[in-house]
């Protein structure tokens, strides 16, 4: 039997709809209606990924860097940092240092939109083998608060606009009687409703270091 003209187009776009995008539409649900209904419904579906695309996505990137690696942000996101934007992988910093030293890094966020305030938390850094901790409060954020030249506390209130690059140094005050492979988390605060989490590993190994480690001034350690 011999299809008539509309039931060979309706045919057509089905066809093209279960090959190309959308073979989720069965051939039945379309029986006995108009094909302009039908072309509106596919073709309706068929954006529906592209609207997806244009929902909002993470409110910034977050990417960690060593010490001897000093971030400029005014020089806006680091070539190395663009390559991994389509890595979805949780952030992740790991270092090495001695016993006693004032170890520092970097956390850098890249905005996405207007993010912050920015606010920080650590959690003990602990080595899974030997039980032994380094406490929270050895860990600190320099970019968001500290002690000041007059000898007075003082916290700072950090928004990133949209597009931009904001550097956090984070410092770790080893203790001089650890050695081992820690493990922690740093949960960084983007606004009042968002938080992701940075992984830290670092190994403390070697001698115990004099005065911080501030004979060597490429690490920084006298940023506390």
């Amino acid at each position: 039997m011999q299809q008539s003209g509309e039931h060979v187009l309706i045919d057509v776009v089905l066809n093209w709809s279960i090959s190309a995008m959308i073979p989720f539409f069965p051939r039945a649900a379309f029986k006995g209606l108009p094909i302009l209904y039908i072309l509106i419904v596919i073709l309706g579906a068929s954006s529906a990924p592209a609207l997806a695309s244009d929902t909002p996505g993470p409110i910034a990137h977050v990417y960690t860097e060593d010490r001897l690696n000093s971030v400029e942000p005014e020089k806006g996101l680091p070539e190395k940092w663009a390559k991994q934007v389509k890595d979805s992988s949780p952030a992740v910093f790991s270092g090495s240092t001695c016993p006693g030293e004032y170890y520092v890094f970097q956390v850098g966020i890249h905005a996405m939109r207007d993010t912050g305030p920015l606010s920080v938390e650590f959690s003990e850094l602990r080595d899974k083998t030997t039980g032994r901790i380094i406490p929270a409060k050895a860990l600190d954020c320099l970019s968001l608060g500290g002690v000041g030249p007059d000898g007075k506390s003082f916290e700072k209130t950090i928004i990133v606009p949209k597009g931009k690059v904001q550097i956090l140094w984070i410092a770790v005050d080893v203790p001089s009687d650890v050695r081992g492979d820690f493990l922690g988390t740093i949960t960084l605060g983007l606004d009042k409703n968002t938080t992701i989490p940075v992984t830290l590993s670092l190994t403390v190994a070697g001698d115990l270091v004099a005065e911080h480690g501030d004979h060597d001034p490429k690490k920084l350690s006298r940023l506390r």
